[in-house]
């Protein structure tokens, strides 16, 4: 497996398992797949080239199983912190160390960077299996954001974790 940095030359598969993420797990993303489907290649491809923001991609025998973002905070008083989102691995391949391999490109990429002290991310309360995850790769929990998103008149809860990198 290798994990990439999303470019150009990779939109259409990333627009593809954007859409199967937001098709299959709503209550994960902020967004949604009525709103993304109308996107335009060149809408997508924006959100690929942001200065601040990385999108990384794990890929086997050619194709696109998982995908992670990272944001580098880009006001003055928040150049410290990165965030991770969009985080998505294929149904298929969940549980096969994809995911634990991406969020630790995102976290090593920050650690690179030289200023970043802290990593935050939000995920569904209900999503133990993505909490398990962040949590063995040491961030912690501190604070649910009640009702954070609405998906078919159902709410759904996130829990704020944060990733501190110094001590």
């Amino acid at each position: 497996m290798d994990i990439i940095v999303l470019t150009e030359e990779n939109i259409d598969q990333y627009m593809d398992l954007r859409l199967e993420g937001l098709k299959n797990t709503p209550e994960a993303f902020g967004s949604s797949y009525e709103e993304e489907i109308m996107y335009s290649k060149q809408n997508m491809l924006k959100r690929l080239e942001q200065e601040n923001v990385t999108v990384f991609g794990a890929y086997e025998e050619g194709r696109l199983l998982g995908v992670v973002s990272l944001l580098f905070e880009n006001h003055s008083k928040m150049k410290h912190r990165a965030r991770i989102f969009g985080f998505y691995v294929d149904d298929r391949f969940r549980n096969s160390g994809i995911g634990r391999a991406l969020v630790k490109r995102a976290i090593d990429e920050s650690r690179k960077a030289g200023f970043i002290e802290q990593i935050y991310l939000s995920v569904v309360t209900t999503h133990f299996i993505a909490k398990r995850l962040y949590k063995s790769l040491g961030f912690h929990p501190y604070a649910v954001e009640k009702r954070a998103l609405k998906v078919d008149k159902k709410y759904f809860d996130e829990e704020l974790m944060v990733l501190f990198l110094h001590d």
